[in-house]
């Protein structure tokens, strides 16, 4: 493995490897960037190699090797010591190739989990009688993709469902918009938690998993903090933050996050029935707490008009989930796009262990604009991790997280 840095930066506590079809190319790395997703079933990344001569990369590697990278952290925290983590991907494509001097080249590399390759091979075409949808996914993770689902969150309804000659995450997908749990709206997510493991999840149960960790903004200065790994609090430390807000109202109102109408026709017995959804309907706290004021944004259920069809007790066993629509279709796309209102993005010093933080909550204390007041009393709090990028370039290893609030402490006033 590389060598280990030491007493450089900060953040200089780690070693790495990258292996390419069982080479290693460590010394040729200029950059690389590891990503993880709720939203996205399977980890990716992006990797820079350099290439004097513009021999070696172009002669041993293509698209379809196996690449493996590691990275080792050496510090008292967050990893409790020595701490190691594995990357499996495939490389799927070579994307640029940049001229940086002189017969010295750069190469942009893509990779992918080896699964996301395979799910374009095979295809789910089969019927599930008196199932709750994690008991589907879980089928589908074990046949067809061949990992296991180590979490899952516990439905309330049994459905009859015909997947349709799917693609294993396209199937998946199908069956999270319909997927709900007892506060009767749709927020379920499948994605990748490690190699070959898989999670199906509400979004409620990711905020009642508490990953341990608490992260705090204060002013660092490197010139006076000591390394990493005697500091174990500087590893808490928000280097940098920002909040991204996706609340466009006039977008949101077209793709139905303030409210929606949903018309199914039923055709056996011939008729049309018509259901609307408003801003958490079923969720008070979110209602409470709700991003906009005034009546322009309330009763727009018109705003975004979805059809279906479906017949009434097409099963004799339970339900199709057709027939319970009004309970899951227009609070799909609702409970997404409520974790872009207050979407946080940090950066903090690098550590291999952080990766088991994804779709966990973890607690987040912001500075407060009232010089009476600290923290902040409307952003301090509970977050779901959505998303991390590991990303190592030069001598820096950093982390940044997309962290997401379903819902403030406290109303906005």
């Amino acid at each position: 493995m590389a060598v280990l840095r030491r007493n450089v930066k900060p953040n200089d506590y780690y070693s790495y490897k990258v292996s390419i079809d069982g080479k290693d190319y460590s010394n040729l790395v200029m950059s690389f960037d590891v990503y993880q997703d709720v939203f996205s079933p399977m980890w990716t990344a992006n990797l820079t190699l350099t290439d004097a001569k513009n021999i070696q990369v172009t002669k041993d590697v293509a698209i379809g090797l196996p690449v493996v990278i590691e990275i080792e952290t050496d510090t008292q925290a967050p990893c409790n010591g020595i701490q190691k983590k594995i990357y499996n991907f495939i490389l799927h494509s070579i994307s640029d190739k940049i001229l940086l001097k002189k017969d010295y080249y750069g190469y942009l590399m893509k990779l992918v989990s080896e699964p996301q390759l395979m799910d374009f091979h095979k295809r789910v075409s089969k019927s599930f009688v008196s199932k709750k949808p994690e008991s589907i996914v879980e089928n589908i993770v074990q046949e067809k993709l061949g990992g296991i689902l180590e979490e899952k969150s516990s439905g309330d309804d049994k459905y009859d469902v015909i997947i349709p000659n799917l693609s294993p995450i396209s199937a998946i997908n199908y069956v999270s918009k319909f997927s709900r749990k007892s506060y009767k709206e749709a927020d379920w997510c499948f994605y990748q938690s490690d190699i070959g493991k898989y999670k199906y999840k509400s979004l409620e149960d990711m905020y009642n998993d508490d990953s341990g960790f608490k992260l705090i903004h204060k002013e660092i200065n490197y010139r006076e903090e000591s390394y990493l790994k005697e500091d174990s609090n500087a590893f808490y430390k928000i280097q940098k933050y920002e909040f991204i807000s996706q609340v466009d109202g006039l977008r949101n109102l077209a793709v139905g996050f303030f409210g929606s109408k949903t018309i199914a026709h039923d055709i056996i017995n011939k008729k049309i029935i018509e259901s609307n959804y408003s801003y958490s309907k079923f969720n008070e706290p979110d209602l409470i707490n709700k991003p906009f004021k005034g009546s322009v944004f309330s009763g727009c259920e018109k705003s975004s008009i979805s059809y279906m069809t479906y017949h009434e007790e097409m099963t004799s066993q339970t339900i199709s989930f057709h027939e319970n629509h009004s309970q899951w279709e227009g609070s799909r796309r609702s409970n997404i796009m409520k974790l872009d209102t207050n979407r946080l993005i940090v950066s903090i010093a690098g550590g291999a262990c952080w990766w088991k933080t994804i779709g966990k909550m973890i607690k987040v204390e912001l500075p407060s604009q009232e010089k009476t007041n600290p923290p902040d009393k409307y952003y301090t709090g509970q977050y779901v991790v959505l998303a991390i990028k590991h990303s190592i370039i030069n001598t820096n290893y950093t982390i940044t997280m997309e962290l997401g609030k379903k819902r403030l402490n406290t109303k906005l006033t």
